[in-house]
């Protein structure tokens, strides 16, 4: 159901996507699935999200976390958290709230570098990006924007490294 609701979000289907995302939350919270009712709340926060709706995307991400916070293997764990901060940021950039943004994607940063895990990295890095430029930091955006190409290069993801020369050439 998780993944037929990111392929519905995907498609821009999103009655469909939200309707299957909720299937997913009610079955993974009955199952007692935690990592799956996590990225269901997740996928919900999103679809929230599309619709500006910042206190439904909040409540979702919140049940995530507290989902995630279940999971017993201690890596899952903190990657499935990371991804959801990761949403959680995106909100508080829409809201403007750059400081708390700020500190919650340098946590994302903190967990993918101490993971491994170069995609969590990348996510943080653009939006850090971005939060520097919201604020006219424009040296420290070409900064995150530099530091995610060089990531993006190092492991072969051509759309990643597109994004970080776009963000380097805003902050140009």
């Amino acid at each position: 159901l998780f993944t037929k609701a990111m392929l519905a979000e995907r498609r821009g289907d999103t009655a469909a996507a939200e309707r299957l995302s909720q299937q997913a939350v009610s079955l993974a919270e009955l199952c007692g699935a935690a990592r799956w009712a996590a990225m269901a709340h997740a996928q919900l926060g999103w679809t929230h999200i599309t619709r500006d709706d910042h206190a439904g995307a909040r409540q979702h991400l919140q049940q995530g976390l507290t989902w995630a916070g279940r999971i017993e293997g201690a890596v899952a764990r903190a990657e499935t958290e990371a991804q959801l901060l990761s949403v959680s940021a995106i909100v508080l950039v829409d809201l403007c709230q750059l400081d708390e943004a700020d500190r919650t994607l340098m946590a994302v940063l903190s967990r993918g570098e101490s993971l491994g895990k170069p995609r969590l990295q990348l996510g943080a890095l653009f939006e850090l990006a971005l939060v520097a430029a919201f604020r006219g930091c424009w040296d420290e955006s070409m900064a995150w924007a530099e530091r995610m190409r060089v990531l993006a290069s190092a492991i072969g993801s051509p759309r990643d490294i597109g994004s970080a020369q776009l963000r380097l050439a805003e902050a140009a």
